[in-house]
């Protein structure tokens, strides 16, 4: 996908197509872009003597049904009602009783193991991969496999990118459908006229003069004050754990080791892309820090008032939304810079629907998760669900959706997102939290730079050091 231009939506089809048969995702650190499907690092698992037995699917009866479904996704918008809509008009004789969760899906996680323990839990739910819990939930037992089923429907997993299919595997089953996945925070929209009002232009992302070091200058120039007041910020930075994971890549560098079993961000790598947000908010003074503005960093983006804002390919669509009078606003979004081994800086983000392992009407759960993860699915799910940003299938590209061209950079990710790691002990929403409280005290200028990156490493070593959950 970087080594040449895409002329339209049907021609990246056609490579979307092929590159999942393939399975091209990058890895974190390689000599050369790589051509293999990587797994993210995971928890140790013990040495299996054989491939597990697939049972045969339970058959599904005619009579009444009544699925529960608890979930933090789509909460207060129309795709739940629509989703179970349209599974109605198939099946009639299955309800699905919508239950919403905290729309944080952090707040969500232990709600759902408190109800799986006081035996009130539903039929349906969601662990996802990317925020480490999928790595907990499945080993202690919430999630039920859906390899009969798979195996009974002869269902294809070639209808989904290949990288998002392989991280419903774990232990040798697959334990879910993909739901939203994207190739994360690894761009930036610019507000073309605050550029214009800056004497810059559009930087070429392709570029080899595109650098960390340009970019750091660019955001700098593009901040703006008048008698002591900011008029425009230069950017809005992602601060937390999954964004400056992408920062760190962007220097070769990365939070914790492959293995999942040590802080490495007092290494030289790492050091320098958290050296480089530090200047930019601390000794350029030119960062929307949380706290210093009124509203949301897409609110002012919109208004003109911030030049810059680090939004992926999820991010891109929220900000568009935000975006009310064009006068004062015209997005473009650009990448990262390349890293010297070719590859762009991200980090893939993926989500999952599953099937709670005490449901009793398992064979409704999985016509309604694969209602969910079909085109007509997920395509309703990234226009009427925000913050879905379910990039999962080919066929879902030559949506109306995804012809806005400030999409176009992130497929050039889409397919070779950088994989995450998983903390060894799965303690990895632990681990977030500590990284949010730690980094604040860095990019807020709380502690001296060295000391507060030393503090960071500490505690989340503290967290890797815990036994497995």
């Amino acid at each position: 996908m970087q080594g040449r231009g895409v002329t339209s939506r049907r021609e990246f089809l056609r490579l979307s197509v092929l590159g999942a048969a393939s399975g091209i995702v990058a890895a974190c650190a390689p000599a050369a872009p790589p051509t293999a499907t990587p797994a993210p690092a995971r928890p140790a698992e013990p040495a299996k003597a054989s491939a597990p037995t697939v049972a045969a699917a339970p058959a599904k009866s005619a009579e009444a049904v009544t699925l529960v479904w608890d979930t933090f996704r789509g909460v207060g918008t129309p795709w739940p009602d629509h989703i179970i809509g349209t599974f109605k008009q198939k099946f009639p004789n299955v309800t699905v009783q919508f239950r919403p969760l905290p729309t944080s899906q952090t707040d969500s996680y232990p709600k759902l193991y408190a109800m799986y323990a006081a035996g009130n839990i539903g039929d349906l739910y969601s662990f996802d991969q990317v925020d480490y819990e999928f790595y907990r939930a499945v080993p202690q037992g919430l999630v039920r496999a859906v390899d009969d089923f798979i195996a009974s429907d002869k269902y294809d997993p070639g209808q989904f990118y290949k990288p998002f299919w392989e991280l419903q595997k774990l232990n040798g089953k697959v334990w879910g459908l993909p739901s939203w996945g994207h190739p994360g925070d690894g761009g930036f929209v610019l507000n073309e006229l605050s550029l214009q009002d800056a004497g810059l232009k559009v930087p070429d992302y392709k570029s080899a003069d595109w650098t960390m070091q340009a970019f750091y200058e660019l955001i700098v120039k593009l901040h703006k004050t008048s008698g002591g007041q900011i008029v425009r910020y230069g950017t809005n930075l992602g601060l937390a754990h999954r964004h400056m994971t992408t920062t760190t890549r962007a220097f070769m560098g990365d939070l914790i080791s492959q293995d999942g079993k040590k802080a490495i961000v007092t290494e030289p790598n790492p050091t320098k892309g958290f050296r480089w947000v530090y200047d930019l908010a601390q000794k350029e003074k030119v960062v929307a820090l949380p706290g210093g503005f009124q509203g949301s960093a897409n609110d002012l983006f919109a208004s003109g008032k911030l030049g810059s804002i680090q939004a992926g390919a999820l991010a891109m669509f929220n900000v568009r939304l935000a975006i009310k009078d064009p006068s004062l606003c015209k997005m473009k979004t650009i990448l990262y810079p390349k890293r010297p081994d070719g590859i762009y800086p991200s980090q893939i983000r993926a989500g999952t629907w599953q099937i709670g392992s005490k449901s009793k009407s398992p064979e409704w759960a999985w016509e309604f998760v694969k209602h969910k993860s079909s085109r007509d699915g997920v395509v309703s799910f990234n226009r009427m669900a925000q913050s879905a940003g379910a990039f999962v299938r080919p066929d879902i590209l030559d949506d109306d959706y995804f012809a806005d061209p400030n999409f176009e950079p992130y497929k050039d990710t889409l397919l070779t997102a950088m994989p995450f790691i998983v903390p060894a002990n799965a303690r990895g929403t632990e681990l977030q939290d500590v990284f949010a409280q730690e980094h604040a005290n860095i990019y807020l200028g709380r502690v001296p730079f060295e000391q507060g990156l030393k503090s960071l490493n500490d505690e989340l070593q503290r967290v890797l050091d815990k036994p497995t959950t």
